[in-house]
């Protein structure tokens, strides 16, 4: 009987080609697939919406064709998703927090998304990780529920265009200890007292913005 692959992890590989059919014999059964920080190009397939036994979901830094996040609301076992530095745009979907009520890690730094942050967001109560930083067209606050989430250790909102402030989340009993915000410069996007990162929308030097590139794979920074 031919076993079922459930974990599959080749980051940082230089991989080249595009992303394969999911549903193709080997992946139906795949938990955990791992291909960021490789070489891949073309489109996300459509058949990624039927591997509902995924749980993690690293696409990471790769120069994927643009577009939107796709179709992932079958995918309710999700905990870890990444899609940085993956040429996604259009709108953060407000599935992420209806559907995927169990993700712990949410990673969509380095893209072009646009829109505000979506409420729904503010109903993972599991999430621990959330990263929405360079994306310069994200606008609006974060919403209170965001920076209420009782389990959060890391808030990163720099390089976007979010305004407002982060009172909320520094106000906390237990401040998360990574936060990040365009707080800095001659006349700040956000007011954040908290931060750990400031920022300045018009700073394109990231040593004096001191701000980390977190990878989140097998074998996280954090």
């Amino acid at each position: 009987q031919q076993q079922k692959l459930s974990f599959l992890a080749l980051h940082k590989n230089n991989i080249t080609g595009t992303l394969p059919d999911f549903l193709s014999p080997g992946f139906s059964n795949i938990a955990h697939l791992d291909l960021a920080n490789n070489a891949l190009t073309g489109t996300i397939p459509a058949t990624i919406s039927q591997m509902t036994n995924l749980k993690y979901l690293f696409l990471a830094s790769n120069p994927l064709n643009p577009g939107p996040l796709p179709d992932m609301t079958r995918l309710t076992n999700m905990r870890d998703l990444s899609f940085k530095q993956s040429n996604r745009r259009g709108p953060i979907p407000s599935y992420l927090g209806t559907a995927l009520t169990q993700m712990i890690l949410l990673d969509l730094d380095d893209n072009h998304f646009t829109g505000t942050i979506p409420e729904t967001l503010g109903s993972l109560e599991s999430l621990v990780f959330l990263l929405l930083n360079r994306n310069e067209g994200i606008t609006g606050t974060v919403p209170s529920a965001v920076q209420e989430l009782p389990l959060l250790r890391m808030l990163l909102v720099d390089r976007t265009s979010v305004t407002g402030n982060l009172a909320v989340v520094c106000g906390r009993d237990r401040i998360p200890p990574i936060v990040s915000g365009d707080c800095d410069g001659l006349i700040p996007e956000i007011q954040c007292d908290c931060c750990n990162v400031c920022c300045a929308d018009d700073d394109d030097d990231d040593d004096q913005c001191k701000d980390q590139v977190y990878l989140g794979q097998l074998d996280p920074v954090w």
